[in-house]
């Protein structure tokens, strides 16, 4: 690696190492659901590109000299994570992310750097997960109405309420 990217890296490692508290103005807000692709939008103006990403201390994807460089990838992304070089010459330095869970949610960082004009950018995303309703079951046991579902996140607040224009009785 050379002499710039390792100056880079090691400015990128600095900036990030104050976690996600570093973070007081993001860029964007983006929800995913649990178990999807999520693209998550970074863009800058086109040149010859380092790009990094990460979230807190942990590196999601590094991508210099033309091609990604993965080895000191956060194992929690392995695999999962993918840039769209054939668009970088528009500016698109946005990132897929893969199978997303919910200790994917939390603030990403997209750092770029122009190798030519020396130009430094950075982006904060915030990400949130979701997993919505997909079953719920009801199951009459004697009088009790047992309502469950499984999967949910965030937590839901659920409320039992009569229908529509009817008192509710004294043992509601």
């Amino acid at each position: 690696m050379e002499l710039l990217t390792l100056i880079l890296l090691t400015l990128w490692t600095l900036w990030t190492t104050t976690g996600e508290e570093r973070s007081p103005s993001v860029s964007s807000h983006v929800s995913c659901v649990f178990m999807e692709t999520c693209l998550l939008p970074c863009s800058f103006k086109p040149g010859d590109l380092v790009i990094a990403w990460s979230k807190g201390r942990m590196t999601v994807h590094i991508f210099d000299q033309g091609k990604d460089e993965l080895k000191d990838q956060d194992a929690s992304f392995r695999g999962r994570t993918s840039l769209f070089p054939e668009q970088f010459f528009v500016g698109n330095t946005s990132m897929q992310l893969f199978k997303v869970t919910v200790d994917d949610e939390g603030i990403y960082h997209c750092f770029v750097h122009d190798r030519k004009t020396f130009q430094q950018t950075h982006k904060d995303i915030h990400l949130r997960v979701e997993s919505p309703v997909k079953a719920l079951s009801m199951e009459w046991k004697g009088d009790v109405l047992v309502c469950s579902s499984e999967g949910i996140y965030p937590q839901p607040n659920v409320r039992w309420a009569p229908p529509l224009g009817t008192k509710p009785r004294s043992n509601q």
